[in-house]
């Protein structure tokens, strides 16, 4: 789950630089044609490590195996998609739509995993929620719903960070469950 944490945070890093034009200001200056392609494929690799990190973390094998079949063929198309991304300049408008869908369905997940009682969904649904206000705050932004200025300007950014924060807790948590369920189980 740890591995699946680092990977997710990474992907969220590299693509918030391509999205955000950092990667090519500092990164990759000289290459336009990597900047180009990076956005959809980092999107993808976004997608399939929140997909990868969410099925281990709440164990969806053993607590929810019709949601882990739906995450392992979710992870499949992303795959497919992030290869394909890498050809075509059309994939990065359908990656927005997916990572869009995906979240979406992960937050339903997290949802039925909190309703379930499955341990350390409720993190997992603070953080997409989080999430989610901050993309609603961002497109009401853009809209003209919300002022425009430094603070809602990045609230997708916050809404990162928040839940990059909130998945450190639940980690640690789910890190405290296993150490208690190993010394109760060494009694």
């Amino acid at each position: 789950v740890y591995l699946y944490y680092v990977v997710f945070s990474l992907s969220i890093l590299l693509n918030s630089l391509t999205a955000f034009g950092y990667g090519f200001q500092y990164l990759w200056p000289d290459s336009p044609w990597l900047n180009k392609n990076l956005f959809g494929f980092t999107s993808y690799l976004m997608v399939i490590a929140t997909l990868l990190l969410t099925q281990h973390f709440l164990d969806l094998k053993q607590y929810a195996r019709r949601f882990n079949l739906t995450v392992n063929v979710l992870i499949a198309i992303a795959g497919f998609l992030m290869i394909f991304s890498i050809f075509s300049p059309l994939t990065p408008t359908i990656g927005i739509g997916i990572v869009m869908l995906v979240m979406l369905f992960i937050w339903f997940i997290s949802g039925y995993a909190r309703f379930k009682r499955i341990p350390g969904a409720t993190y997992l649904l603070l953080a997409w929620s989080g999430y989610f206000i901050s993309i609603l705050a961002a497109f009401a932004v853009g809209m003209g719903i919300l002022p425009d200025n430094v603070l809602t300007r990045n609230f997708a950014a916050l809404g990162f960070i928040t839940l990059v924060v909130v998945m450190s807790f639940a980690l640690a948590d789910r890190l405290n469950r296993l150490r208690v369920e190993r010394l109760k189980a060494q009694r």
